[in-house]
């Protein structure tokens, strides 16, 4: 069985470079909740700034051709929270 590299070199060549370009992406912990009161935790690394007054945090989503419960939980809610991942986090899990 091929690996995807051997089947299409050319295409993983491209998603790499793609995913490399921005350099180091941290990684944040989104939280929302859902009108039923369902916790929800993803983990995001398209986290960008937008304003420091007034502070202005925004978060990418992929496109919502399947069901997406952060995004759906934001839109409900309006409110969700972001904490970035550390050491101490990383070597507890």
């Amino acid at each position: 069985m091929q690996t995807l590299n051997q089947k299409y070199p050319q295409w993983v060549h491209r998603l790499n470079l793609i995913n490399s370009i921005t350099g180091y992406k941290p990684g944040n912990l989104v939280g929302t909740i859902s009108q039923d009161k369902t916790e929800n935790l993803a983990i995001f690394s398209s986290l960008v700034h937008l304003g420091s007054n007034p502070p202005l945090l925004g978060i990418i989503t992929r496109p919502n051709t399947i069901p997406r419960h952060t995004y759906s939980n934001i839109m409900s809610s309006k409110l969700y929270t972001i904490n970035s991942v550390n050491d101490k986090m990383i070597e507890r899990s």
